[in-house]
């Protein structure tokens, strides 16, 4: 049994039918809803970023039998075009659970899939909220908080490794801005300290609008 046909077996649910490529044509665009994983039965998909002033970036190459357009977010954060003239098929988001739990490609995958977000995500959030770092840090203990809930962990409990000093350069902030924005979620009411050395998110809706600049 080929690779592709052991894929289709794990997914044991209704497939779509083969999706010819040509080599260019995309096959996701970033920012588009996440509606299905695609299955390489042939070709090359690659998986690329393209950020302002700056050639595209490619990320990785699917070949046949790997699985494409797997994440957390409900839209694609990076776009897939076809490297060489290609065939997908579609299978459904129902379906991860189970490729992931049978097959070890899929799960490694799976796992390279949300970091990679995660990483580009906490990107969006330094240049995005700029000079707002309350703002920067509800967004970023918002997707914690879904990541979290993702991989079957408690969504309201969050490492308070945010504090040290690596993480508040990844999000472009020194120590004492951090620990403010800290305090300032907390007197908002959308965390508190978990003793011994955790945060505890109080309001996941509440982090969500000011993230999204309703609750300034």
């Amino acid at each position: 049994m080929s690779r592709v046909e052991r894929v289709v077996a794990v997914a044991a649910q209704p497939i779509g039918i083969p999706r010819a490529l040509r080599k260019g044509e995309v096959l996701f665009r970033r920012g588009a809803p996440r509606a299905h994983l695609y299955l390489v039965e042939a070709g090359t998909i690659a998986l690329y970023r393209q950020r302002p002033h700056r050639a595209r970036e490619v990320l990785e190459f699917a070949f046949a039998g790997d699985i494409v357009g797997f994440g957390l977010l409900p839209q694609h954060a990076f776009s897939a075009v076809a490297f060489a003239p290609s065939r997908i098929r579609e299978l459904p988001l129902t379906g991860r659970e189970e490729l992931i739990r049978q097959s070890e490609r899929a799960a490694r995958r799976y796992a390279q899939a949300i970091a990679r977000e995660f990483l580009a995500r906490r990107e969006e959030l330094v240049t995005a909220f700029h000079g707002q770092p309350v703002r920067q840090l509800a967004a970023l203990l918002l997707a914690i908080s879904r990541l979290n809930r993702h991989e079957g962990r408690d969504p309201t409990l969050i490492a308070d490794a945010l504090t040290c000093q690596a993480v508040a350069s990844s999000l472009g902030l020194d120590v004492d801005t951090l620990a403010r924005a800290l305090v300032t979620l907390a007197d908002m009411g959308l965390i508190a300290h978990a003793p011994p050395s955790q945060l505890r998110v109080l309001d996941v809706a509440g982090l969500a609008a000011l993230s999204e600049g309703h609750g300034d």
